[in-house]
């Protein structure tokens, strides 16, 4: 590619298991003819090249750590191991919300609202999945230190355009959300040959390791434990323990969830709002994604 003579050695580094996925990223006049997306597989395949493989994260939780390694890395043979004890990675561990399983930063909420589709823009969204997640959002606003910072990605602009106006809309939680950051994409279907977002381990694999706190999934979890990768990310942990099977809330429970009157208020505003599937970056980030409607608010 370069005429570079005086070149002996080069250093390579990337995850295998992630690289994919970020050069999707990339302005498209990169992505194809300058090696991008074969030098890996290339030297993976390459009996003269010497490799390392690193096996420590250091971004997460451990917990967090090892369902990843359970759920992308162990079926490739490979090792993740935690770079980080618990004490370093408790925000959500340490705070005052109440979590199915005592020390695990990971929630899991089964809820099978059916996804819709916005008649204009043709983007997923689904508003049960939305009105759980505003819930959760707003009571982890209420128990995360007041220095945090919550940014919202969605990869649909419409349930971008949602959330933003919603929060927006309220003052106070405003002043804690750094900015939004949202990318259009067109819906995938079986049609085209293409599985949607949480059929794709890689991907699933990126979305899941950004968090560094903790990890709430939100979707149909009958239909995304069939997905390669899923399953085993949440068999790593007690399944029953990490499981909220709840599709509608009682009035004791929202309680719980709403800390204040103002809260209350504001919820019933948004009732209707479609968030879809989230990812909430922290310090926390909202994700989004058409099959089965998962939404990860990940605290990071």
């Amino acid at each position: 590619m370069f005429n570079m003579p005086n070149l002996k050695k080069m250093l390579i580094t990337g995850d295998r298991r992630q690289l994919k996925v970020h050069l999707e990223s990339l302005p498209r006049a990169v992505q194809v003819g300058f090696g991008l997306d074969s030098v890996i597989i290339n030297l993976d395949a390459s009996d003269g090249i010497g490799k390392t493989a690193l096996q420590v994260g250091y971004r997460s939780h451990p917990h967090i750590v090892q369902c990843i390694e359970a759920g992308f890395y162990r079926p490739h043979g490979e090792r993740l191991i935690a770079g980080r004890n618990p004490e370093e990675r408790n925000m959500l561990t340490a705070s005052q919300l109440k979590l199915p399983k005592a020390g695990s930063p990971l929630i899991l909420i089964h809820q099978v609202d059916e996804a819709e589709r916005d008649a204009v823009s043709m983007s997923s969204y689904n508003p049960g999945q939305t009105w759980t997640a505003l819930r959760i959002l707003w009571r982890l606003f209420n128990v995360l230190p007041p220095d945090s910072s919550i940014l919202c990605i969605c990869l649909y602009g419409t349930q971008a355009n949602d959330i933003e106006r919603e929060v927006l809309a309220e003052e106070e939680l405003n002043r804690s959300v750094g900015n939004y950051s949202r990318r259009n994409t067109r819906p995938r279907s079986r049609r085209n040959g293409k599985e949607p977002f949480w059929c794709d381990p890689d991907r699933v694999n990126v979305s899941l390791s950004r968090a560094r706190h903790g990890l709430v999934l939100i979707g149909n979890l009958h239909i995304l434990e069939q997905k390669k990768g899923l399953k085993n990310f949440w068999l790593r942990q007690n399944k029953k323990q990490l499981l909220l099977a709840k599709t509608t809330w009682t009035s004791s429970e929202l309680k719980v969830l709403n800390t204040t009157r103002k809260v209350n208020s504001w919820m019933q505003q948004v009732s209707q709002c479609a968030l879809h599937h989230t990812m909430l970056k922290k310090d926390v980030a909202i994700n989004e994604e058409f099959l089965s409607s998962p939404i990860s608010l990940n605290l990071s």
